[in-house]
């Protein structure tokens, strides 16, 4: 009998120990940017880097990242307009569903300092982006705008001046069903070893979509888009003054450099 109560006495301490054990805090569902800077995540169970208070974008992906699954958003509250440097890299959603809500791209920009590609998105993410500006990416790589081997769904969004490899302005690789969907947005005077603007490529890569989209003064060697084993469906798409560049590198401004599409890719227009 006294070793029952022992063991009875011992489990009710365990349990009071366990209560008074605060649990491990929960990474965020949402964050609201209120800082141009580019710091990172301090971890917890908020969206603040490690000064008090302040929330960076940086900090606002890399707190969602570790978010449980399901769908996450980011919005601002900064000074309009603003612009967002980053001096840290490229910007990385590794998981889930992310909502970018800008409050417009003529006051919101988000800029690679010419250093990087901005926005890196791994595959099986979706991310939905509204109101920025994405602007002077760089690399040597693909993508100087936006990489992505996820799902990428695009509105009021203007891709200006990055340069890469591959995609000065948005790059795509293989294999999301329905891997770019553009609207109501501006691709402009981005430059690439490849199609400047978009360029999608490898197997599978699904149905991709523009509507309303002006793409324009974009210089590259394969042209300003290149579809590769894959549809695209554009719709009110405009392709204007789009360039190759000549042997010594400078742009030829009559030559045509519009859609290119190959390996059994297709490419629906309708205006």
């Amino acid at each position: 009998m006294k070793r029952l109560i022992s063991i009875a006495g011992m489990l009710a301490l365990v349990t009071s120990f366990l209560a008074w054990v605060p649990a491990a805090a929960a990474p965020p569902l949402s964050c609201v940017v209120n800082s141009t800077d580019d710091d990172a995540w301090a971890s917890g169970d908020n969206c603040e880097t490690a000064t008090a208070g302040e929330v960076t974008l940086r900090s606002a992906i890399e707190a969602l990242n570790a978010a449980a699954a399901g769908t996450h958003t980011i919005t601002f509250n900064l000074p309009d307009p603003s612009v967002i440097t980053l001096q840290n890299g490229a910007l990385n959603v590794t998981s889930g569903t992310l909502h970018i809500t800008g409050p417009g791209a003529r006051r919101l920009a988000v800029d690679g300092d010419a250093a990087s590609t901005v926005f890196a998105f791994d595959g099986g993410t979706t991310v939905v982006m509204s109101g920025i500006t994405v602007q002077n990416g760089a690399t040597d790589g693909d993508g100087g705008g936006i990489l992505s081997s996820g799902t990428v769904v695009l509105d009021r969004v203007a891709i200006l001046g990055n340069q890469a490899s591959g995609g000065g302005g948005i790059n795509i690789q293989c294999c999301a069903e329905i891997p770019l969907t553009i609207t109501n947005s501006i691709i402009a005077g981005n430059t690439a070893g490849s199609a400047a603007a978009i360029d999608i490529e490898g197997d599978d890569t699904g149905e991709s979509t523009l509507t309303n989209v002006t793409i324009t003064n974009n210089t590259g060697e394969e042209g300003a888009v290149e579809i590769a084993a894959t549809t695209m469906h554009l719709e009110f798409v405009t392709l204007a003054s789009n360039h190759l560049p000549d042997p010594d590198g400078q742009d030829l401004p009559d030559s045509p450099a519009g859609l290119g599409v190959h390996d059994d890719g297709t490419a629906t227009v309708h205006s």
